[in-house]
Parts: structure tokens; sequence; C-alpha cells
């Protein structure tokens, strides 16, 4: 190996030191540049030092197999299985087709493959080593990235090879650290050079010539090589000379070709037929080749040039650019014969199929109807990308435009589970010109809108789907009747997350009020969703019954969330997003999983629950993560930065907010956007920033739910920057809004802001007053009721009036203590001190579960405390059981306890505090 050593010491003293953190690494390179030399080394070093290594490379190839790489890496640690919880482990069966079982989370089989090569790694430490990983299949290439997310608990590094960039586009290994691999200077390239004019048998090359070869090969190790051996070749070395400069790339695919064009015709098509096959066995191939008249003799010439190896009845070409450079120069008719020769002879049918849909030249309703049967079957293993790829395929190959818009439609949602959104988008885009039936406008346009809710992406217009839903209610057929009331319960939901004018508030209410059926659960629950000062009343006194009747469909239950938060009942609102969790999470559906936890979390927020709302949304960031969904990831910071800043964590809710913002782009809905507004705001308050929380939080204007809990906030900041008079009319519209929905939280907040407002003025007394009198405010936002007492504290310390000043001020510091909000906690101490009250210590014990565990932490505790197992465990919040024990052995000392069974005792004990 010349020139890698920087590279090759950094890979292994980082493998050294895994035994203490298992580590990720990218090498990131251009073709040629010498990756696969450097895994060879890394992974004999590793063989060497008492490593398992385990290995995988990706192929091209047309024919797509959901899970084939990890197989490929994890066949041999398989006996490990049974190791797994018991979801995770029917999650890895049915990925690799060795059981049947529903379609799995895609979360659970990424943590099953952590959780496999854990237990192989806790008896001797692993190097896992994956080859042109920008060729895997779609569904290893998300594993592999989630496992190297998560490795830093287990003795395993994962080395893996990749160009920067494939067709354009990122990998998504973008996520793991990277070590490019930068061109050889040029005494390594000297020294290259010399060994192969070294090893080859012909003439070795003038100075010139050298000086050549090493301009051309741009310090490209193998177009050093290549380009040296092709010059040796040549009868005329001063041919090489005379070209075109071409990019490296282009000049290795160039050598590869001139000693293509060198072989014999047959062997050239032989390599072509090889390359059309990918991975396909050395049998299947010459079976393959005497179907269209070529034979196993054709083989040697392509072994004697080195082109390929045939050993141990494997058959591997030398560099990945041969197959594709030996792909492209057949012509087209080539290459569809040697698709349906390869067809023929193979015993997979997934790999029949996709090389039929390469054979075929038009739209062919057999071939396509095998893809669909090749997508349901990825589909039901949790292969979504490849399900969503073979339904496309299958839809392309439709001789009927009927069946095409199905298959498309069929596409969309395993696209969106695999994390390709764009892709999805693609899908929507091409189908929605083509439909006509009114059932396949209904399915396209509720897929649009289900995107746009969960990914930000472009939310079709209130206007389109009042429409189609017209359409639907005018066709007079049951099944349309009912899909026009989901669709205008989809509108007014979007009404909500992207905070519409009055026009689509009202145009979506007319046509909700004109149905028949409202007595249908959907029908109030949008009608509380847009018409909240209406039927808050209504909506809070049938939602037991609401909830029961909506509790397995995941779309009303989060409809409900969304109608609980507008209408100021919040207790409704969390039950509807924890019932969607479960459904979610039984269900395999990450995305909706993670919106559920973010509406709980933000109604947490609201209720004054910080330890929980930080564990939900610390849940949903880390499912966004894995999942690949970008809008999501940022809006789960956004709340967890809000959390950070609630606890005075200022550098954590600043790093957060920088997430939130790199995640969340203009367009996306407004709800979210709100939500990093508000986080920003109250960090800007709680470092006395007044002027920024005011311009962030007054971003909160269009979306009335969220305005209204952010009210006193934004007071807050207009009084101490001097812009109250902008606000009195907000507090105004508020109040009418308050009195309507009957909350007595949201009317404490509109006294408090009252109360700041009026300063000194005695009427300030008054609303501090009216905004205490509620206990129901105390229970249900004993955070905002604490606040407003200290507020109140305050304003009576500077009234003179000392001993009602402590009572308030002491009484709201218990609760700020206890709750871990930490800024308001210190503020409150000045304040008591400067009434003089000395307070050096805390007025109660902060909670070890709010204040000492991380979110993961205390989810894990509650949840062992509950009686669940560590695999049980695993299995409900997607990690494995050794990451379950390692938080364990972490969780006993911080919580002062030596053992399983004195959690409960404990949490019981810091609950009551």
């Amino acid at each position: 190996m010349i020139g890698r050593n920087h590279e090759f010491e950094t890979i292994t003293a980082a493998a050294a030191k895994v035994t203490a953190r298992g580590c990720a690494l990218v090498a990131e390179g251009e073709p040629g540049i010498g990756k696969t030399t450097l895994l060879t080394a890394c992974a004999q070093w590793a063989d060497e030092n008492g490593f398992t290594v385990l290995s995988c490379a990706g192929v091209q190839s047309q024919a797509t197999v959901g899970y084939t790489g990890v197989h490929e890496l994890v066949h041999p640690i398989l006996g490990h299985v049974d190791a797994l919880p018991v979801y995770q482990r029917r999650a890895l069966h049915a990925a690799f087709g060795l059981a049947e079982e529903q379609p799995p989370n895609p979360l659970h089989i990424g943590v099953a493959m952590l959780g496999l090569i854990e237990e192989a790694a806790a008896h001797r430490p692993l190097m896992l080593i994956v080859d042109d990983a920008q060729w895997l299949d779609d569904s290893s290439l998300h594993i592999v990235t989630f496992v190297g997310r998560r490795l830093a608990s287990s003795p395993v590094m994962m080395l893996c090879a990749t160009r920067p960039h494939l067709d354009g586009k990122p990998t998504r290994l973008v996520s793991l650290p990277r070590l490019p691999l930068a061109a050889l200077d040029d005494a390594e390239s000297r020294v290259l050079m010399s060994s192969v004019i070294s090893a080859a048998d012909g003439h070795g090359l003038s100075e010139s010539a050298q000086r050549r070869v090493l301009a051309e090969a741009a310090g490209n190790p193998l177009a050093i090589a290549e380009l040296t051996k092709a010059l040796m070749a040549a009868a005329d070395q001063s041919t090489v000379s005379a070209r075109t400069p071409l990019p490296t790339t282009r000049r290795i695919e160039q050598a590869f070709l001139d000693q293509l064009n060198a072989l014999p015709q047959p062997s050239r098509r032989m390599l072509a037929l090889i390359a059309a096959g990918g991975d396909t066995a050395l049998a299947d191939v010459v079976t393959a080749a005497s179907q269209v008249g070529l034979s196993e003799a054709d083989l040697d010439p392509l072994e004697r040039t080195g082109l390929i190896t045939i050993a141990g009845g494997a058959l591997l070409v030398r560099h990945p650019l041969i197959r594709s450079v030996a792909y492209r120069a057949a012509t087209m008719t080539q290459r569809s014969a040697f698709h349906a020769a390869l067809a023929a002879v193979t015993g997979d049918p997934v790999r029949a199929a996709w090389h039929r849909s390469a054979a075929a030249y038009g739209a062919d309703e057999l071939i396509a109807a095998d893809l669909e049967a090749v997508a349901q079957n990825a589909h039901r293993r949790g292969a979504n990308a490849e399900a969503a790829a073979a339904w496309r395929r299958a839809a392309a190959l439709s001789p009927s435009t009927d069946r095409r818009i199905r298959r498309l439609a069929n596409a969309i949602e395993p696209a969106y589970q695999a994390g390709l959104t764009a892709e999805a988008i693609e899908i929507l885009d091409e189908a929605e010109p083509l439909a006509t039936d009114l059932g396949d406008l209904f399915d396209l346009a509720f897929a649009r809108f289900s995107l746009a809710v969960t990914t930000g992406v472009t939310a079709p217009l209130i206007s389109d789907l009042v429409k189609l839903a017209d359409r639907l209610g005018a066709a007079d057929v049951p099944s349309l009747a009912t899909a026009q009331i989901r669709l205008l319960a989809a509108a007014a939901a979007q009404c909500r997350m992207h905070g519409l004018n009055d026009n689509d508030r009202c145009l979506v209410a007319d046509r909700l009020h004109a149905l028949e059926r409202l007595d249908d659960p959907l029908v109030l629950i949008a009608l509380a969703t847009i018409e909240d000062t209406k039927y808050a009343r209504e909506f809070r006194c049938r939602a037991p019954s609401l909830h029961k009747q909506v509790s397995d469909d995941l779309t009303a239950l989060m409809s409900m969330g969304l109608a609980g938060e507008s209408a100021s009942d919040l207790s409704t609102a969390r039950g509807c997003w924890e019932r969607a969790i479960t459904v979610a999470r039984r269900t395999g559906a990450p995305a909706i999983e993670c919106e559920a936890l973010r509406g709980a979390a933000r109604s947490q927020i609201i209720a004054g629950q910080l330890a929980e709302a930080a564990v939900n949304a610390q849940s949903a960031l880390r499912i966004a993560t894995d999942a690949d969904l970008g809008i999501s990831v940022g809006a789960a910071a956004a709340l967890l930065a809000r959390i950070h800043a609630w606890r005075g964590e200022s550098r954590s809710a600043q790093q957060a907010l920088t997430t939130a913002r790199q995640n969340l782009p203009s367009d996306t809905p407004l709800l979210w956007l709100d939500d990093l507004a508000w986080a920003a705001g109250i960090l800007a308050l709680t470092t006395h920033d007044h002027e920024r929380a005011f311009t962030e939080i007054s971003q909160m204007a269009r979306d009335r739910g969220s305005r209204r809990w952010a009210i006193a906030d934004l007071t807050e900041a207009a009084v101490a920057s001097g812009h109250t008079q902008v606000i009195s009319q907000l507090i105004d519209e508020i109040d009418a809004e308050a009195n309507a929905l009957e909350s007595p939280h949201v009317v404490m907040l509109v006294h408090r802001s009252r109360a700041l407002i009026a300063g000194a003025d005695r009427d300030a007394e008054h609303h501090f007053r009216a905004a205490l009198q509620t206990d129901e405010a105390a229970e249900h936002a004993p955070l905002e009721y604490a606040r407003t007492q200290a507020a109140y504290g305050e304003w009576l310390r500077r009234q003179r009036r000392i001993v009602d000043a402590r009572a308030q001020l002491s009484s709201a510091l218990r609760v700020f203590e206890v709750r871990g909000a930490q800024p308001w906690s210190q503020r409150t101490r000045g304040e008591l001190r400067a009434a003089g009250v000395q307070v050096p210590g805390s007025v109660t014990a902060p909670g070890p579960l709010a204040m000492t565990l991380s979110p993961q932490e205390l989810q894990i505790a509650q949840l062992a405390a509950s009686g669940l197992t560590n695999r049980q465990i695993a299995d409900r919040i997607y990690v494995s059981h050794r990451t379950v024990a390692t938080h364990l052995y972490k969780i006993f000392p911080k919580l002062g306890i030596t053992s399983r069974n004195q959690l409960r005792d404990s949490i019981d004990l810091q609950s009551s505090c």
C-alpha cells in the first residue's frame, strides 16, 4: 500500500480504542483513489489484532433486493439472533425473508441489526467493512447508517468506503464521520508507477511518457496503474500524450475501454453480460451465456488480462468501473438479450422480475404484475425503498392508465417510510396529472396532505381540497361520502398546521356544516379545529366518546390532538397523542409516531411537565434522525430548545435552535415555525434579551392556538422592551377567545398580561388576583401559575408589601425548583432576598428524575420501574437491550440505589416531591 500511511494509522488508532467507545468512519474518495486497498489493509490489521472481521460490498445492479448487503455483512453472526428482544427478532427474520411476519417497523429492523452486532461484539471486538457503499441496496444503506450512528457503547468499528456523490446526490452515509482520501503526491505517484513497471513484462517508459501519465492520472492510484499499463502495451507511446485531457474517472474508463477493444468480440459481450448480472453466480452466468451464443471459453481472455478473477466458483470483476464501461459499450439490443437470458436462468423470482423489466422495450402487463408482486413482498419485509422502486417500475410498464396510477399511488407510502421524501413527491407529481377517477384523486390528494403534515412539503391548496370534496359528495356513493368527510377533516387540520387565513377557515367550515352526517366524529373534530371558540364546550363534553370511536385511526387521532390544542383541552390532546404513539408504533409508522411524540411534548411543555416533554421530544428527534426525516428533526429540535430554555440550559438550547433552523425551511408548516419562534423567544427571555424575545415571539401571530399560550411571554417581552402599545389589541382578541373557550389557563395568561401592562397601576393587582383565583389553572399549568405568582410577588415587593410578596414568591419558588425551571428559580430567589428572606439552599431538594437523568435515562427508569424487562424496554423505545442495561448501570448510582427492585420506590418518592 503506497501513500495511505496517514489514513491507515488514523483508522487503526480509532479501532484500537473501540473497547472503550465504538465508532464509524467513512473513507470517501473518487473511483480508483485506493479505498478498497485501504479497507483490505485495515481488515488484515483487524484480523491480526483480535477482531472478528465482517464484510460486504455494494454491486452496481439493476436487480434491487432489499437488505441483501447487510445480510451478507451479518450472515456469519446470525446465530446470535435468538438473544434479541422478540419484536426485533421478528423484524430481522422478516427483513431477511426467514419468516412470514406482518410488515416490520423499519426502526425495529435497524435496532435488531445493531443488537445482533452488539451480541457478537460482546464475545470479540468487531470490524465491519462495507466497500462500495454507494451501491448497496437502499434498505441496507439505511441500516448501515443507522448502526454507524449508534456504535458508541459497543466494541465495534464500522469502516465504509464510498464515492463522494452518486448521480449528484449525497449518500445516506452523510451523517457519519468522513475520512477523505486525497490524491497521491508526486513522489508517491512515482513510487507506484515504478512498482507497476517492475511488475510488468513489457518495456519501461521514457521520462516524457512518465510525466504525461502522472499529469493525466492526477495522483489517482488506479489511473496511474492503468495508464501506465496501457502506455507500456501501446506500440507508439506518443499516442497517450496526444489525447485530449479528460476528468480522472473518464481517463480510467477510457483505459479500460482500450483494454476491452483489444479483446475478442465474444469476450467483450461476456463481460457486458457479467456486468448486467451484478452479483449473479458464475454458474448462472455461464448458463445465461449459452442462451445468447456465448460459451464458457469466452471467459478465458477476460481472466488472462486480469479483468476478472475466478476462484472457488466465484466471479470477481477487477474494478467496478470495468462493469460500467463494459455494460455501456454493449448495444441496447445486446443488453436486453443479456437481461432476458439472466431472467431465464435465475432461481430468484425477484431478480428474474427485475431482469425481465430491464429487458423490456415498452409496456408489458405480465412483467408489471411480476414487479408488483416483488413490491408487495419487499413491503412485507420492511424493504420500503425497494418496494417503492418496484411499484414505480411496474407503473412505468403498465399498459393501462388506471393500473399505472394505482401502482404509483402504492409506491408513495413505502417511499415516504423509507425516508425518500423527494421520491415520494416525484411519484405524486407523476400520478396527479393522469388521475380522473374520484377514488384515485382522493387517494393522491390525501397522500399529498399527509406528506405536507409530516414532512413540510408544499401542501395542497385548501380550495382544491374543498372542490374535490364537493365532487366526492356529489357522486352519491357511500364510500366516496366517507372520503369527502376525511378530505374536509384533512383541510381543517391543514388550516391549523399552516395557520391559513379566515377565508380558508370559513370555506371549510361552510362545507362541514352542509354535511348530512354531522354526527360523524371526524366532523366535530374538524369543526373544533377551525371553529374552536364555537365548538370547544361540545368538543370537551364529547371528547371521551370521540376518543373511543377513533382509537385505532391514526389520522383521526392526530386530528383530534390538534383539535384538543385548538379547544384548549390539553388533557384530551395529550391522550390522543399518546394513543397515536401506541398505534403508530404497533403498525410500523415511524413518521407518524414522530409527529405524535412531538404533539405530546408540545402539550406537556404548556402543562409544565418538562421532564416528560423532554423524553418525548428527544424520542421524536431520535426517530426523525434514524428515519431520515429532516423536517421532523427540525421540529423536534425546536421543542427541545424550548425545554432547555425553560431549564436554563442555554448552551443546549442554542445548539437545538441551530439544528432546528438548519432543518426548518421558511415554507415549513406554521405550527412548527411557531415552536421555533417560541423557543428562541423563551431563550431570549431567560438571558434578558427582551428586544430579541419580543421580535421572536411576535412571529407567532397567525396561529390562534399558539399565540394564546404564548401571550404572557410576548407581553413580558413587550413591557421590558417598550412595545406595549403594539400588543394591546392582541390581548383583547385573546381575552375574548379565552372567555368563549372557557379555558382557565388562557384566562390566567390574559390577566397576567394585563397586570404586566398595568405596571404600578392599582389595576394590576385586580388582574393578578383574577389570574390566581382558579385552582384548575394551578393544577393543569403549574409552571405558568407559578410565574404568575412570581410576577405578583415582584409587584407586591415594589409596592413595599413585603409579607404578601414573600408568600407569593415562596410558593412560586417551590414549583420552579421541583419542576426544574432554573431561570425562574434564580430570579425568584433574588426577589426573595430583596424581600429579606435568606434562601441559601433549595426550598425542596430538586427531583433527580427531572434534574439528574437524561431524557432517555428517565424513560428507561420509568419503564423498568413499571416491571418491563430490558428486552421489552428495548422493543418499546428502539434501542438494543444492551443499551438499556448500560443506561440502568448509570441510573442506579444517580438515584442512590443499588438494584432494580428499588427503582419504583425511588421514582414514587421523587414524584411525590
